[in-house]
């Protein structure tokens, strides 16, 4: 009889590691179409890669600084052009990007709303295309 159990206790034994790896297999399975239904509803959001943002974000640092260098050309022409008009209300045309009808440049978007450093279609630096 004690070695019937041992044969007993040996198959449920034998059972339980053939669940385990089962158990493994399908976890690895799951975990396969899990990631890969991620990766299909990532790719749906139209998200930018790491190198596409830096790359957006580098090109509006540079117009950044370009449009400071503008701004002090612009207020060095208009006091050429009218000395007698203090500097600080030109300054502060210059920076709200306000043009003499009182628009904002482009005139498209929601007011105090920043508009994208990068338009979409636009080609980055490497030939990828900006979204």
């Amino acid at each position: 009889m004690t070695r019937s159990k041992d044969n007993i206790m040996d198959d449920l034994f034998k059972m339980g590691e053939v669940a385990i790896g089962l158990l493994s297999d399908v976890k690895h399975g799951v975990k396969a179409e899990a990631k890969g239904g991620i990766e299909r509803v990532i790719s749906r959001l139209d998200l930018v890669t790491r190198e596409e943002f830096d790359a957006a974000f580098e090109m509006l640092s540079l117009l950044r600084t370009e449009q400071e260098s503008l701004a002090k050309r612009l207020d060095a022409l208009e006091e050429k052009k009218h000395p007698n008009q203090p500097a600080t209300a030109k300054s502060a045309q210059a920076k709200s990007g306000k043009a003499k009808s009182g628009k904002a440049k482009g005139g498209k978007g929601k007011p105090g709303k920043a508009k994208s450093p990068m338009p979409r279609g636009k080609r980055l630096k490497g030939g990828k295309k900006g979204r």
